[in-house]
């Protein structure tokens, strides 16, 4: 049987340590705290949602829609829904992730509650997110 990928929904769908010992407070500096707020995916590898994530002989992922949320504090979670076909079969179920994450001069580290490490970032309203190949743009709202 082929390993079956999991990827972030940036989530992809996807706890961390906060690197170093400043609070997202100091990383951000004074005028940059405007990452927190809400994101919500709308193209995965340049398509529209519902995307596939991945894809082998009968076994797809596909991501139904998904959220990313940044506090103040220098935590975020991550919320979504995602479709998994087997052999023709699906099912639909919701994954959800959390951490912390250091924000600095538009780039953004993640550590999820695995300890997973990754990256992305932010401008303006948009936050991007690379993850095992996957590209995942989201738009804040």
């Amino acid at each position: 049987m082929k390993m079956r990928k999991r990827l972030s929904l940036g989530v992809a769908l996807l706890g961390i340590v906060l690197l170093g010992a400043c609070s997202v407070g100091d990383a951000l500096g004074p005028g940059q705290d405007t990452v927190s707020g809400t994101y919500e995916l709308v193209t995965v590898n340049g398509r529209r949602l519902p995307a596939v994530l991945y894809q082998e002989p009968g076994y797809r992922l596909e991501v139904l829609n998904a959220n990313f949320t940044f506090s103040r504090n220098g935590t975020f979670s991550e919320a979504g829904i995602i479709r998994e076909i087997v052999n023709g079969s699906a099912n639909t179920s919701s994954s959800s992730t959390n951490g912390y994450y250091e924000y600095r001069n538009g780039e953004v580290t993640f550590q999820d509650n695995t300890g997973r490490t990754y990256y992305g970032s932010v401008d303006r309203n948009t936050l991007r997110v690379v993850d095992d190949g996957v590209t995942l743009i989201y738009e804040r709202y």
